[in-house]
């Protein structure tokens, strides 16, 4: 994430919103909320960057959160935690 940021540091600002609703996906209630909010960062990403390798690295990190966030649901759920 390092080098996204400061190999686009005039796409910054952009960035670093995506990053913060990329980790807002944390936060959700339920997986069907999770999986609402990693479409609409997928979206967002899709449609800010051009260039391949900042998208890449996006979609890999939102990726990342959404499946954890929705694996941490479903235990929560369970009664597992």
């Amino acid at each position: 994430m390092v080098s996204l940021l400061h190999d686009n540091s005039d796409k910054q600002t952009e960035i670093l919103g995506i990053m913060t609703e990329i980790m807002a996906i944390s936060t959700s209630k339920s997986s069907e909320e999770a999986e609402t909010m990693y479409r609409k960062v997928m979206n967002k990403i899709t449609q800010t960057f051009d260039d391949v390798e900042a998208t890449e690295k996006l979609l890999g990190l939102s990726k990342i959160v959404y499946h954890t966030a929705v694996a941490y649901i479903k235990q929560k759920v369970s009664g597992e935690l």
